[in-house]
């Protein structure tokens, strides 16, 4: 299962609660650095995440982010 969040912050302070019971990792990761690592190492994400990784950049493209590659 994976799940990808978006979120746009305008402050660098952020209280995030993480329900570890629920979770094996969060990680805040640059879009540029996460295309680089899956290109790198594709067997350390689930076989769901090409897909999501394709809705993401076209999320970001469509709403005039920029993806830094």
């Amino acid at each position: 299962y994976c799940m990808v969040y978006v979120v746009r912050l305008e402050s660098q302070y952020m209280t995030f609660k993480l329900q570890e019971d629920e979770v094996e990792q969060v990680k805040w990761i640059v879009v540029g650095d996460l295309l680089k690592w899956y290109e790198k190492s594709p067997e350390d994400f689930s076989m769901s995440f090409e897909p999501t990784l394709n809705s993401l950049l076209e999320f970001l493209e469509n709403n005039d982010n920029t993806v830094v590659v």
